[in-house]
């Protein structure tokens, strides 16, 4: 489907009321433009940057899904503590 825009004097784009409806663009949404390679660029609203981004931030997420890098580290590093805890604990009920 090939449709025509229009560049206006005041510097806005007139979309055809077809292209924004299939867009799902409404009157007064904010467009973030993403320039591509060759000149093409791409439309999108800040809700949908938004959707994505929270997307990519989910995908980063720990192995359990639910818990951050940052909790994970902690996790990891208590454990740690309680073992060294433990090994110290050891070697002091043998000295005594």
């Amino acid at each position: 489907m090939t449709l025509h825009a229009r560049f206006t004097d005041a510097g806005q784009i007139d979309l055809p009321e077809a292209l924004a409806r299939k867009m799902r663009f409404k009157a007064g949404d904010e467009l973030v433009v993403d320039r591509h390679a060759f000149g093409s660029s791409v439309f999108k609203t800040y809700d949908k940057v938004v959707r994505e981004v929270q997307g990519e931030f989910r995908r980063m997420r720990g192995s359990q899904g639910t818990a951050s890098v940052v909790d994970e580290f902690i996790a990891e590093r208590r454990a740690e503590v309680r073992q060294e805890n433990d090994v110290l604990e050891q070697w002091l009920a043998e000295r005594r």
